[in-house]
């Protein structure tokens, strides 16, 4: 059988394992952790079955992140385990550079338990405890569990809708994942448990940072909105995927659907409410966040909520500030870097603003993404006596962007799309794959970029969120969460024919099946039952999600 690296082929036997070929060629990659074979990772107990291209997944990569964070959570799972055998670790959501989670033990968790537990752990890498790939599968997965006798685990994985999960046993512990885990415990090199009441933060390595951890930068409201969307998905009784998918067999999803709206609308009346209370003092409301968080429908619905106070704000986009692309700056590789906000016109921007903050007519700019160029309107803009402006994009809560406006008459509002949904105890849903298939249905039904393109861009796209958007958000003095409940599944009928046309032999592979995989777990849902005013429909359009 004949395995291809690059420009290399190796002649081995099957069933040779992932692991065992690497032990043979190590020197090539020293730091590999996975690999993607024929399009799909594969940790190292895959076998190879057939002749394959095969390319090695560094620790360093956000896929190497990936499967870090998984086997932290096998580790900490495992250590409860052991430790405390009625014991229970549920991972609940990202919160920073964090996970957090909440651990039950049968008496009040203190501090030194998590002490002892992290301890215990060190103790597990340092012996370089062994895992174990028991299945590829779902029906595999789901016989080994109940000769096992691990019947909950069983009945979990019967409530699975994809074949694709991985079980993985850890000393005499039993989990599941969406995705591949590490080689062994001793790869997880850095990590840490920090309480935080009612449970924990799980902090690993950032992507591209090699081992080192940064310092944890708390942003209150983030914790305060997690917190409060959990505890509402609770009380509707949709906290898992499982439940949603219940929720549509049992035609509940009309309510599920029509309470997450009337939410956003309740959020939304309270920051308009907010405004008109402090009316001769907000100027500037600036509205950011990361891409397809909902920013543009945000504003709109909050224009309208704005207006039911007797408000009249006038609506500015920074898209539209774009820079012709010759006069934007260069990534590294020479790319253009259309996410620094050096790729806007500010000087224009601050032009505009001060002009209609001093009640001078304006001819407000518009960028046309198709044809690369802009406009201005034909017909000026006045901003009345006492009316604020509405400012919108990525960059919104940069100093630079709104310095001409005095900060005590600014309202900073940051949106982002935090899911209260997780699959598993130890399976969450990530919100950057939220965004990431808001935009890939988006761009290719209302900009018509190819989902290559899309997918193409994201890792530059997440650079930039963390290099220029992240760092402000704790300027913010709202923070609105633009999930969904509900959204996933009409997401999946709109993204899975676009991830189907990635070859398998695209370098993107990996990310589409990781998505699919994913989505897999969810029922479809019309994209009729989305309201016409839904923050959805920006990125679903006003029609059917039909395949072109």
């Amino acid at each position: 059988m004949r395995i291809t690296i690059g420009e290399q082929t190796y002649e081995i036997a099957s069933y040779t394992t992932v692991g065992e070929l690497w032990q043979q060629v190590r020197e090539t990659a020293p730091t590999a952790v996975l690999a993607k074979v024929e399009g799909e990772l594969a940790d190292f107990y895959t076998p190879l079955r057939h002749d394959a291209q095969l390319e090695w997944v560094d620790a360093a990569s956000y896929d190497g992140y990936l499967a870090y964070q998984r086997t932290l959570i096998l580790l900490m799972a495992t250590a409860v385990y052991e430790m405390y055998p009625q014991g229970r670790v549920r991972i609940e959501h990202s919160l920073g550079k964090a996970v957090y989670g909440v651990l039950e033990t049968g008496h009040r968790v203190t501090p030194n338990d998590y002490r002892d537990i992290e301890e215990y752990m060190h103790q597990l890498v340092r012996e370089g405890r062994r895992i174990e790939r028991l299945a590829d599968n779902t029906e595999l997965a789901m016989t080994i569990c109940t000769n096992e006798r691990r019947h909950e685990l069983a009945q979990e994985l019967a409530a699975m809708r994809t074949d694709r999960l991985l079980l993985y046993r850890c000393g005499n512990y039993y989990d599941y994942y969406l995705g591949p885990l590490l080689p062994a415990m001793s790869y997880l090199l850095n990590f840490e448990i920090v309480p935080y009441a009612p449970g924990f933060l799980l902090r690993l390595p950032e992507p591209h940072q090699g081992t080192d951890m940064q310092p944890y930068e708390e942003i209150a409201q983030y914790s305060r909105i997690f917190f409060e969307s959990t505890e509402w998905s609770r009380q509707l009784g949709c906290r898992y995927v499982a439940d949603l998918n219940q929720a549509m067999r049992t035609e509940q999803i009309a309510d599920i659907i029509a309470i997450s709206e009337a939410r956003h609308e309740k959020k939304l009346a309270e920051i308009a409410d907010r405004i008109a209370q402090d009316r001769s003092g907000v100027r500037l409301v600036t509205i950011a966040g990361p891409s397809s968080a909902g920013k543009t429908t945000t504003m709109r619905r909050l224009m309208i909520q704005m207006r039911v106070n007797g408000l009249r704000p006038v609506q500015v986009s920074l898209d539209d500030y774009y820079k012709e692309r010759s006069e934007r700056p260069l990534l590294p590789n020479g790319d253009i870097d259309n996410e620094s906000v050096e790729a806007l016109d500010l000087t224009l921007l601050e032009l505009q603003l001060l002009a209609l903050m001093s009640g001078q007519p304006v001819n407000l700019v518009h960028f046309d993404f198709k044809d690369n160029g802009r406009t201005f309107d034909e017909t000026p803009t006045v901003l009345e006596p006492g009316q604020p402006i509405i400012l919108e994009g990525l960059h919104a809560l940069n100093p630079k962007v709104s310095r001409v406006v005095p900060a005590h008459q600014r309202l900073n509002v940051f949106i982002n799309a935090l899911s209260p949904l997780t699959v598993s105890d130890h399976i969450r849903v990530s919100t950057t794959d939220t965004r990431l298939l808001r935009r890939l249905v988006r761009d290719e039904r209302m900009r018509g970029h190819a989902p290559e393109t899309t997918l193409g861009i994201w890792e530059a796209v997440r650079h930039g969120e963390e290099q220029y958007i992240f760092p402000y958000q704790h300027r913010a003095d709202v923070i609105f969460n633009s999930a969904l409940l509900y959204e996933l599944p009409v997401l999946k009928t709109c993204a899975e024919p676009l991830l189907h046309r990635i070859a398998s032999d695209s370098p993107l592979s990996t990310t589409a099946h990781r998505l699919l995989r994913f989505l897999d777990l969810f029922a479809p849902l019309s994209p009729t039952l989305v309201p016409s005013n839904s923050i959805l429909r920006e990125f679903i359009g006003t029609d059917m999600c039909a395949t072109r």
